[in-house]
């Protein structure tokens, strides 16, 4: 394979210089495990039963984002990415999540950071399985798995400008423990020079910086592709009890009402003037609040129904699609255990004969 960049026609090559490597010791595995199907990552990390490519464009992978690209900016500004230490400054409590897409993606107190896998930081394994990989593509280089890896580290470099945002990110294990402060300060000045934003390199979400995740719902639920569109879920969901969920989407609602409930009281003090023009408008108005009570219950309880029944028979039917997996299993194992018995029994007539 020609490894080279399809816009340029250049060499590609990781970001970094090989000597701000970090080269973390190769995992060692016991001796049975030598010859079975895993996969070994700098960094200790060991992939059961898939093949290298397939996870690190899994582990990558910000094709959701990519697809509602067009109206990601109703959800966050280019460029816009608060370094660790004023993520602290305004309050924000920061969540590790290994789920790449969710990264720099914040709600009301929290915000979302994936770690940085040490692999990325290899400058053999970056060139070897990364560079490599991205070569004599039909797609732009930044969709490629270089753009996405390019990206992220981009996004760590907007993250650590300083020692007290290094301090941050080790004492919440997003960087690898034995990186220090002087490898890192290098390694982020020549990605600052090598991946400019807006840039042709970096995949396209990342030109964008922190996500509003409510935002990102919406988008979700009414904007997105028909492959992607989840009118239910939305882009992630963070609850996991009715209770929560109501508590969060409906709690407008209690202030909602008290409003009216001052009005309403208002209204009926008004009322003592006598006035029929006010005391008409008085009661059409209650009349309308408690159309509208109603007409919210009745929601709320709909809601609730639909959700339910929905859970429902998405368990039900991941149900009833493992007891078609293991009667599938079941009856080739049975199908195995008649041939070899078969195939036993023939042998021992043969030796018999």
């Amino acid at each position: 394979m020609n490894n080279t960049d399809n816009s340029t026609g250049r060499p590609l090559e990781p970001p970094f210089p090989a000597e701000y490597s970090l080269s973390p010791p190769s995992p060692k595995l016991p001796s049975h495990l030598l010859n079975s199907s895993v996969v070994l990552l700098p960094g200790n990390a060991v992939i059961p039963n898939t093949s290298l490519p397939t996870y690190l464009a899994t582990e990558l992978s910000v094709s959701r984002l990519n697809a509602i690209h067009k109206h990601i900016w109703l959800a966050g500004r280019t460029g816009n990415t608060h370094a660790l230490h004023q993520q602290k400054m305004i309050g924000r409590e920061i969540c590790r999540t290994e789920q790449t897409d969710l990264h720099l993606v914040w709600l009301d107190h929290s915000i979302f950071i994936k770690p940085l896998a040490p692999f990325l930081l290899d400058h053999d394994f970056f060139a070897q399985h990364i560079c490599l990989a991205s070569s004599n593509l039909d797609c732009p280089l930044s969709e490629s798995l270089f753009g996405a890896a390019c990206g992220l580290l981009y996004s760590y470099a907007q993250l650590i400008r300083h020692e007290s945002d290094f301090h941050i990110a080790t004492s919440q294990h997003l960087l690898p423990a034995d990186l220090t402060w002087q490898q890192w300060l290098l390694l982020s000045a020549h990605l600052h020079l090598s991946l400019p934003t807006p840039s042709i390199i970096i995949n396209k979400r990342y030109n964008y910086g922190e996500l509003r995740l409510s935002r990102l719902n919406l988008i979700m639920r009414f904007l997105a592709p028909s492959p992607y569109r989840s009118p239910v879920r939305g882009y992630y969901v963070n609850y996991r009890e009715y209770g929560t969920f109501f508590s969060r989407k409906l709690g407008w609602l209690v202030l909602v009402f008290a409003y009216l409930s001052v009005i309403l009281s208002a209204m009926q003090v008004g009322q003592v003037k006598g006035v029929k023009a006010f005391d008409d408008a008085s009661w059409g108005f209650a009349v309308a609040v408690i159309v509208a009570l109603c007409a919210t219950l009745g929601l709320i309880v709909a809601m609730f129904i639909g959700l339910f029944l929905w859970k429902t028979l998405g368990t039900l039917t991941e149900q009833r699609k493992r007891a078609r997996e293991k009667r599938k299993r079941d009856q080739q194992e049975k199908e195995k255990g008649d041939w070899e018995e078969s195939r036993g029994s023939g042998k021992l007539g043969a030796v018999e004969v």
